[in-house]
């Protein structure tokens, strides 16, 4: 075989086109399969119960749905119809996105019911709005959430998580707290107790998650409390 003579400048510049060339062969290879492999929007989605059959009554029903990259924008709204077609009131809320910025997951919730439906498909469209929506009064010192005959007073600061819960206009809680005990040590061997210590609840943070119409969440923060020691934070979510 003849013998042969390449300069360092050539074959640097042959080897720096060849990797160029091998490069842009895999990147058009994975751009072609990552088309390929997009999943198709779909129109829609059926929910089932997972008993095969829709209970006598329920109290209300919050899932969660995957939606293929592409098939829902970001402004997309969702309706929900039964089976024999009658619109259902839906509360939908965003909880992923696909780096497309269309929607990848959502959150759904029907209000209770003495006769719900048997089955759902969830589209994209205006929902139904429930004849008798949640209702939100926010003020300074509490955030109340009025659900039917049933009215939730929510403290903003202080010591009280609920300051009140009414049914039917009769009050039926009050000044609802977090106390926690903490003893100073173990028991003596005689039986004897060292100090304990109690914390209550101080609030530092009081918002909305959710408003409604079928379902609003309500979080709140803040830490237990002995004078100037703070102690334990917790989230509590209503």
């Amino acid at each position: 075989m003849a013998g042969f003579r390449v300069n360092r400048r050539d074959f640097i510049k042959s080897a720096a086109l060849a990797g160029l060339a091998v490069g842009a062969i895999k990147a058009s290879e994975g751009q072609a399969l990552a088309q390929t492999a997009r999943p198709t929007a779909p129109i829609g989605q059926d929910v089932l119960w997972l008993d095969g059959e829709a209970p006598a009554s329920h109290s209300g029903q919050t899932w969660g749905m995957p939606w293929a990259r592409g098939a829902a924008p970001d402004s997309a709204l969702f309706r929900a119809t039964s089976a024999d077609g009658q619109s259902v009131p839906l509360q939908t809320w965003t909880t992923a996105w696909w780096p497309d910025g269309s929607i990848k997951w959502t959150g759904h919730a029907i209000a209770g019911g003495e006769k719900p439906p048997a089955g759902l498909k969830i589209e994209q469209g205006a929902p139904a709005v429930p004849a008798q929506a949640v209702s939100v009064t926010d003020s300074a010192a509490a955030i109340e959430v009025t659900n039917g005959a049933t009215t939730w007073r929510i403290g903003k600061r202080g010591a009280a998580i609920i300051q009140s819960a009414k049914a039917g206009g009769r009050e039926v809680m009050t000044n609802v707290s977090f106390i926690t005990t903490a003893q100073a040590g173990p028991d003596g061997d005689d039986g004897a107790r060292p100090a304990l210590t109690r914390y209550t609840s101080e609030i530092s943070s009081t918002i909305f998650e959710q408003r409604g119409p079928i379902r609003a969440v309500v979080r709140i923060e803040g830490k237990q409390k002995s004078g100037a020691r703070e102690w334990l934070p917790f989230t509590v979510r209503l």
